[in-house]
């Protein structure tokens, strides 16, 4: 049997491979760590070439794009109803839309609120933001910028798209809470900028309100004008105390330590809209799942995915590459852990969306901020433009 994974060497995963060896005399397995941006590619290929692995890692947002290249999981082997005890809803949301189970998780990953505590505490602040509005005002006790515009000290990465790690990230999260439905599957559009009624608010467009949210914090007319396209690059901004605030995965945890040793920051659950009692947070995450080149090792590679996402190898998983856990069982265990209990916690309120392809959303979601931000353009405008580029998207790709 073939694996082929991204991140993790071998010995990550040595204590479950012999395991499941053990159980299956004579079975052999080959595992392939290829660089991350090389993976796609490479998969893509081979599968192509009806080549390649019979396990593979694949990325939460991959399953509209590779369907048909993999196998649902026997229910034999886990039910839905399985699924739904052991793992966060948003697994199902990502890997079984339809019912059928296409993958399940090594782990998962949130976004998160980074902060620089010297700077909180040289502002007077004893705690991190606890919703947007807070923020909003701690950008504002905390940026300083001159009396040309230029900006001395910025409070938070946010606003742009190209000089951010994770913007886009970002918005979609930002949508999501604010109550945006995504898309339509079954007409096949786009439908992050349409009015929606909210409990508690009317009826409002929570896709534009966070796009205007966001890019509010790129524009010098705006009072939370706080960065621009002329800032490094936000994670080097933040570790090297140019800027108070970052919102990242957790495997960034590693590089600030490696970068800044020195540095004092702490991680915080992410800002929630004010009065809202849904927690809603986004997500980023890989699993293991198989392809059809299995065969007839179909049933033994099955058996294997969920073998090493049980509790016992999720947990050493979790020591050994210090990545926040995906069972629930787990959380708990986790929850205390001063840098990743925050993110594990997060991971049951997490909330994706069915993305046809990731990349090309990505790209036009940058393209939406820049439009907004560079070219200009009303936040509206750039909206409409966004949501009919996904709505062809979605058309053009379908059967």
């Amino acid at each position: 049997m073939t694996v082929w994974g991204v991140f993790d060497n071998r010995t990550v995963l040595e204590t479950g491979l012999n395991e499941f060896v053990n159980l299956h005399g004579g079975l052999e397995i080959t595992y392939k760590k290829i660089p991350v941006d090389e993976y796609e590619k490479e998969l893509v290929d081979e599968l192509a070439a009806g080549r390649g692995p019979d396990v593979v890692y694949i990325q939460n947002a991959w399953l509209p794009k590779y369907e048909d290249k993999l196998q649902p999981i026997s229910d034999e082997v886990i039910s839905i109803v399985d699924l739904r005890r052991e793992f966060p809803d948003v697994v199902e949301t990502d890997f079984a839309p339809d019912g059928d189970i296409y993958a399940l998780p090594l782990y998962l990953d949130t976004l998160a609120l980074y902060y620089n505590k010297d700077v909180f505490n040289s502002a007077g602040l004893t705690r991190p933001p606890k919703t947007w509005e807070e923020f909003q005002d701690y950008v504002k006790k905390i940026s300083r910028i001159d009396a040309t515009g230029e900006i001395l000290r910025s409070a938070a990465a946010m606003g742009t798209a190209r000089n951010i790690n994770r913007s886009t990230d970002i918005l979609n999260l930002l949508m999501l809470q604010a109550g945006a439905k995504m898309v339509n599957r079954d007409d096949e559009i786009a439908t992050f900028g349409n009015i929606r009624f909210i409990e508690g608010a009317g009826d409002i467009n929570p896709g534009l309100e966070a796009l205007t949210f966001y890019t509010d914090f790129a524009n010098p007319l705006k009072s939370v004008y706080t960065w621009n396209d002329d800032q490094d690059y936000s994670i080097d901004a933040f570790y090297a105390g140019k800027t108070a605030m970052m919102i990242n995965y957790s495997h960034h945890i590693q590089t600030l330590h490696d970068k800044s040793p020195s540095l004092n920051f702490g991680i915080a659950p992410i800002p929630q809209p004010k009065n809202q009692s849904k927690l809603v947070n986004y997500p980023n995450y890989w699993g293991l799942a198989v392809t059809k080149k299995a065969g007839k090792t179909s049933e033994l590679a099955f058996e294997f995915v969920r073998f090493m996402t049980n509790q016992a190898n999720s947990q050493i998983y979790a020591q050994l590459t210090e990545k926040p856990v995906a069972r629930r069982d787990l959380v708990e265990w986790q929850r205390t852990d001063p840098e990743l209990g925050v993110f594990s916690l997060q991971g049951l309120t997490a909330i994706s969306w069915w993305q046809k392809d990731n990349l090309i959303i990505e790209q036009i979601f940058a393209n939406m901020i820049e439009s907004v931000i560079k070219d200009g353009n009303a936040p509206a405008k750039a909206l409409s433009d966004a949501e009919e580029q996904v709505s062809v998207l979605m058309q053009k790709q379908s059967p």
